[in-house]
């Protein structure tokens, strides 16, 4: 999280992507230079975000956002502390922090049991106007071998493993979108099917959750 390997990398990468600038930079698992040092962390973290605000102003990036896998979960930061940062960068109440992305499917449940419950990082994101954007909804392909044929029929009648595993990710409130990738047509339709059908009804969510035991 060096400044300058920072600033290498907006400028490589606006080059390398043909753009005139960065619509949404993610800096990318922070927690992991944590060394279970939280108060070093959260200066690394300002410190970062206070390139990205110098980029933003310069016109090389329009926003940026974290993108974590553990953070929230083992406690390195908050919502409240990436806020807090960003205004510190920025000397203004005004920032240019716009977005977190963080792991929710069936194994990374907690959050979408939180949201329900408008508590956790998606909901202290949405109070504070972030975009929440989810990340590894099949858990790198994982969730295609490990939900049952009985476990998608219980979450979505009807629904393919893959469609089921995804439709409670679709249906998690607070979310701005998810984020995935599919190796085939076929595949990408079957995903298309389970974000264009509609949410699974709270009450439903909370009872699979239940059932996980998130």
């Amino acid at each position: 999280m060096s400044p300058a390997y920072l600033q290498h990398r907006i400028s490589t990468n606006i080059t390398e992507l043909g753009r005139e600038r960065l619509d949404l930079l993610y800096l990318h698992n922070p927690e992991h230079d944590a060394h279970g040092d939280r108060r070093r962390l959260l200066k690394q973290i300002t410190r970062a975000f206070t390139i990205f605000e110098e980029a933003a102003h310069q016109g090389d990036i329009t926003c940026y956002g974290i993108a974590t896998w553990s953070g929230f979960t083992s406690g390195a930061f908050t919502i409240h502390d990436l806020v807090t940062a960003a205004q510190q960068a920025a000397g203004s109440a005004r920032t240019h922090l716009r977005a977190i992305q963080l792991p929710v499917s069936l194994i990374e449940l907690a959050p979408v049991a939180e949201a329900l419950h408008g508590s956790g990082p998606i909901a202290a994101a949405a109070g504070v106007g972030l975009e929440v954007w989810a990340s590894a909804p099949l858990n790198g392909g994982e969730l295609v071998d490990l939900v049952s044929y009985d476990l998608a029929e219980f979450i979505n009648p009807g629904f393919s493993r893959v469609a089921a595993a995804l439709s409670v990710v679709a249906s998690t409130p607070g979310l701005a979108g998810v984020l995935l990738s599919a190796s085939t047509t076929a595949h990408w339709q079957e995903a298309g099917r389970a974000f264009q059908s509609p949410a699974i009804p709270p009450t439903r969510l909370q009872d699979i959750c239940h059932v996980l035991r998130a």
